[in-house]
Parts: C-alpha cells; structure tokens; sequence
C-alpha cells in the first residue's frame, strides 16, 4: 500500500464495522448482520461491504489511505409506511451514531470522515426500502514510515497538579507545532570581510502551539499566565514523551463565523523534570 514500501496502514476491516454496528439498540427483535451482499436476503438484515481496495494518494512526505464501506439495511414493510419508516429512521440514525462513537483507526485522530444515507422503496417480490450508508475514513502516514505526523503530538499542562487554583495536569492537542530551539549566534566581519558567527545563547526551546479552545484549557492557561511560575509539562511527539518546565507566554486567539475557535500560546522551555 505504498509506494515505498516502508509503512504498514492498520486497515478497518469489514467484521470490526459489524462489531461496532453490533452493540446498537434497534427497534427489530432481530436484525442480522452480514458482511457481504445476500443473494436471497433476510429482513430486516444489514450487509457490510467494502468497496474496492483501500487508496492511496502519495507524496514526498506523507501518504494518505482511504477507506470506503458500504452499510444496506434492508427492510421489508409488515406494517403501515409510515411505522415502518420511522423504525428505519430510528435504525439509521442509531448506526449513524455508532459510527460517529467508534474509535475506529487511526485512533482518537479524525482525518476526514464522510457518512451518507441514501434509501430508495423496494418494490419487487417484496414491498419495502433499502438504505444504503456510504462512508470514508482517510488516514495519514509518514512515506518513509519514519517521519512523525503531527497529528500524535499532544502537549500536557501542568503536570504535577500543583492544586488549587490549578487543575491539571490536562493533555491538549496540538493543531500547529512551532518548535524553536538551538544556539543563536552573533556575526561579525573580521579584516578580510570574511563574516564569522560567534555562538551567544542555548535556546531550550520556544513552543508556539496551536489548540481548540475549550473552556477548561482556557482557564487553565489563564492560571498559568497569571502565577507568572515555572511549570511542569509533557510534550508528546510521536507518541514520545519529554518532560519539560516552562513559562506561558502570550496567547492569540482567532476565531471565524464557520470554524472552532482556535488560539496559539507561547510556551518557553526553561529546563526538564
């Protein structure tokens, strides 16, 4: 599944779709569930499906994987239309939700996801609707299998739980990493005009991180700005934890009529714990 051959994709699997679909409170006694297309089919009954064979999209750097899966429930009508179609609803809604709930790969990371119903009448031998619920999930990974996506990283504020009036320690995701760190140098020129670089300052490292804002990190970074102190955190790369103390710095915050708020602060690094 890639064009170098050096990263594995943990691909979701029609049984495991079943599995989650499984756990569902639905209004038939009973609902089977299959995991490809029945000739003769039972009703009400679900068929999972995969379609195709996972895509890829390629680049220098990364690669992402697609998966698509088809979910028909079929439904053949016993009762007046409309108890019928609100059964189905219920049920459609019910697996929607499910699907929504469900961690399913990569875990806790939403790439992109795209769920839609589509019913049409059955009108055959029998009288009744087939609903067909589409979706994607997309996955992201490093080319080589080496590099990191950023979508792993996490940092944790305050550690150590220092108490009242703090509340951590609390993970954040990051949206947008910055991460400066290094020696600065000054320049100068010596008689042959040749510019030298002269090492001034060891930079431990000066965190911007991007994060949605959510009354519990915005008031916990509020707290961290106001005790002016040094604290313990955790930056999480890759699933790698680094134990670092810092000082919060200035945030920005920016929001948007259609987009969740977002906001960036500055994190010095002052040392490790």
């Amino acid at each position: 599944m890639s064009s170098s051959g050096n990263f594995q994709a943990d691909t979701l699997t029609q049984d495991q779709v079943v599995d989650i679909l499984k756990t569902g409170t639905y209004p038939y006694k009973l609902l089977r569930f299959f995991t490809q297309k029945q000739k003769f089919p039972d009703y009400p009954s679900v068929e999972v499906r995969r379609v195709g064979s996972p895509s890829t999209t390629s680049k220098v750097d990364s690669t992402t994987v697609d998966t698509t899966f088809e979910v028909t429930l079929l439904i053949k009508y016993t009762r007046e239309e409309e108890f019928e179609e609100a059964d189905r609803l219920v049920t459609e809604d019910e697996m929607l939700t499910l699907l929504e709930n469900a961690n399913i790969p990569p875990p806790g990371k939403i790439f992109f996801e795209q769920k839609t119903w589509n019913t049409t009448p059955i009108d055959e031998a029998i009288y009744g609707s087939r609903s067909i619920l589409r979706f994607t999930f997309r996955q992201v990974l490093s080319t080589t299998g080496a590099g990191i996506v950023g979508a792993y990283n996490s940092f944790e504020l305050d550690s150590s739980g220092l108490g009242s009036p703090l509340s951590g320690p609390l993970s954040i995701q990051i949206l947008r990493l910055t991460d400066v760190s290094g020696v600065t140098v000054d320049s100068h020129s010596i008689d042959t005009g040749q510019v030298q670089y002269d090492p001034r300052e060891l930079v431990e490292g000066e965190l911007q991180i991007t994060y949605e804002s959510t009354p519990s990190i915005d008031a916990l970074v509020d707290q961290l700005h106001t005790a002016r102190e040094e604290f313990r955190g955790k930056l999480v790369r890759n699933g790698i934890p680094k134990n670092v103390l810092f000082l919060a710095g200035t945030s920005t915050r920016s929001s948007a009529y259609e987009e969740v708020e977002k906001v960036t602060t500055t994190f010095y690094v002052v040392g490790t714990w």
